[in-house]
């Protein structure tokens, strides 16, 4: 190969590697390729599901179905105040209020930036869409009797399912994934709190002790006024235990859920319980007057009341779950399923007769006292 052949590779070689860069710099610079939804929707502006005319009130009641899982029920209790919700379906519990009530919340604020109209040209299909058959569907009733049921399709993203209103065709991509929030299990549901009791409507507390060898002892509180007084076993003043028991129960949370026990209650020492605590509360509550003649609508009517009674049951029990001994295992009522309990709250509930039993002799004010008599074998002094 001569000089010359040899200048005209380089020269070659030397064009080449430039057009290359060229090429590559060019490239980089081009905008990248990003998805874009199909051309023909409906609209692309974010607006509610819902029209203003039917959104929802106050929630009483939330049914969800979903393929292939148990129907999940959620109803208002209608007189309890404050505000509590249960789960009727597939299991009976209480639940937490927020949880149940922002299925609604979510569907009133439920918005969509996309929806296609099935004549729409390139709109999702109802099989593409997870719509044929849906999902799952959520159904809301007001306090007004107003329902409105939402079928669930495909998820998109993160936070952005297809979703319909129930017997129409326009489907919309959902800004907000309405199974988002749903548990894996129905115990999950669960409130931690296992009820709303007032202090002050505590009257009477019945302990059933089991945690000893031979017969259980029985201790019976009873409230008078505001005065605490222990019937059984013996009758006498009480400390300020009670007061403090009436608060934690009062109060009692579950540390959490941790099955259904059904077939099993005595291996978590809950049949019999080692402690039982029935609870009686007493309730005034204002009786509607009934209207009365004309001479009488000047007369303020006098307010009636009746008092309703509650009970409630807890069992406690003395076994710990396997490396959790601070906790302790627990059931409500008649129920099977079964809760772990603080340990430092159970024992605040177990009486201690010689700290629960005010000891003193009298109560009277003995530094105040202007004369003591003693009585001994028919000498006084």
């Amino acid at each position: 190969m001569n000089s010359n052949t040899t200048l005209v590779l380089a020269i070659i070689c030397a064009a080449l590697g430039a057009g290359f860069y060229f090429v590559r710099g060019r490239d980089a610079k081009l905008p990248k390729e990003t998805f874009a939804p199909s051309t023909n929707p409906t609209q692309q502006t974010s607006s509610d599901l819902l029209a203003q005319d039917a959104k929802l009130g106050d929630p009483i009641r939330v049914e969800i179905t979903r393929d292939g899982k148990d129907t999940l029920i959620f109803e208002k209790d209608p007189i309890a105040n404050p505000v509590i919700w249960n789960m009727t379906a597939p299991a009976q519990m209480k639940v937490r209020t927020h949880e149940a009530e922002d299925f609604a919340k979510n569907i009133n604020n439920l918005k969509y930036a996309i929806s296609y109209e099935p004549a729409d040209a390139n709109a999702v299909s109802e099989s593409d869409a997870g719509l044929a058959p849906p999902a799952g569907t959520i159904t809301i009733e007001d306090v007004a009797g107003k329902k409105v049921s939402i079928q669930v399709g495909k998820q998109v993203s993160k936070t952005e399912r297809y979703v319909r209103l129930k017997d129409t065709d326009r489907i919309c991509l959902g800004k907000t994934d309405l199974f988002s929030s749903l548990k894996s299990t129905t115990l999950e549901y669960r409130d931690q709190a296992l009820w709303n009791i007032a202090p002050a409507d505590i009257t009477k507390i019945e302990v059933t002790d089991r945690s000893q060898t031979g017969d259980p002892i029985e201790y019976t509180f009873t409230k008078t006024a505001d005065t605490w007084t222990m019937t059984s076993p013996v009758t006498a003043k009480t400390t300020n235990k009670v007061a403090e028991m009436v608060t934690a129960l009062s109060r009692l949370r579950a540390t959490k859920w941790e099955a259904n026990a059904e077939n099993s209650l005595p291996a978590y020492g809950l049949n019999p319980a080692a402690t039982t605590i029935k609870i009686t509360t007493e309730k005034k509550t204002p009786i509607e007057a009934n209207a009365g003649s004309e001479d009488d609508a000047e007369k303020p009517p006098a307010t009636e009341f009746e008092t309703k009674t509650r009970t409630y049951t807890l069992h406690v029990s003395n076994r710990s779950p396997i490396g959790e001994e601070t906790k302790t295992y627990m059931r409500i009522g008649d129920e099977t399923m079964v809760a772990t309990l603080m340990k430092t709250t159970a024992d605040k509930l177990k009486p201690v007769i010689a700290e629960w039993r005010d000891m003193r002799i009298t109560t009277a004010d003995i530094d105040s006292a202007s004369r003591i008599t003693i009585d001994i074998a028919g000498e006084s002094a």
